[in-house]
């Protein structure tokens, strides 16, 4: 009788060991993957795009972007011309305040982000991607597919609008962070 306990025990034991295996394989197969062109756009969560913010410097901007993009440079601000695989360009432009303010001012008040890709279905897929993130991100949407916009908020307290558009010929996304209230920033020239 002893005996049958045992190997009752071990019985017990060995499907929870089989149970928990399953849940932990099962936890690794639902984890969300990302294309490489959306972890190159979103390097981590705890900032809107390419690891900066609204409201970071621009001279941020010119220390982490790569120094392998074409770079051009005016009063608008930074932009940014980049191929980083065949068949895609990104375009990404920079704004900072200056027209607004009538003085020279070194912080980004909003981010353009134009994706040019010959492959409807990846762009298709991309735009899918982005959206579901800023969903995960920004909550509930307003507008329709192909023109959604979020609010959002980034970690120096500045609130923004997020919009993603995908072209009507269906090979290009773009997208708007914009600091929706720059003047109110404590320490921003005016």
């Amino acid at each position: 009788m002893n005996n049958s306990i045992t190997n009752w025990k071990l019985l017990n034991i060995l499907i929870g060991l089989v149970l928990i295996l399953a849940m932990v394989q099962g936890c690794k197969n639902n984890r969300r993957t990302q294309s490489p062109l959306f972890e190159q756009l979103f390097r981590d969560d705890s900032t809107t795009f390419r690891g900066l913010d609204p409201g970071d410097s621009l001279g941020k901007v010119a220390r982490l972007e790569d120094e392998n993009m074409q770079l051009f440079e005016d009063e608008l601000g930074l932009s940014y011309r980049y191929f980083p695989y065949e068949g895609v360009e990104l375009l990404i432009d920079y704004h900072s305040d200056n027209l607004q303010t009538e003085q020279q001012t070194d912080r980004v008040t909003s981010i353009v982000t134009n994706i040019l890709m010959e492959d409807e279905v990846e762009i298709a897929k991309l735009y899918n991607e982005m959206q579901a993130y800023f969903n995960r991100k920004y909550g509930v949407s307003s507008g329709s597919y192909g023109d959604l916009r979020w609010n959002g908020i980034t970690h120096h307290l500045t609130r923004m609008e997020v919009q993603l558009r995908l072209a009507d010929s269906r090979n290009a996304i773009t997208m708007n962070f914009v600091d929706t209230d720059p003047k109110s920033k404590p320490g921003i020239s005016q």
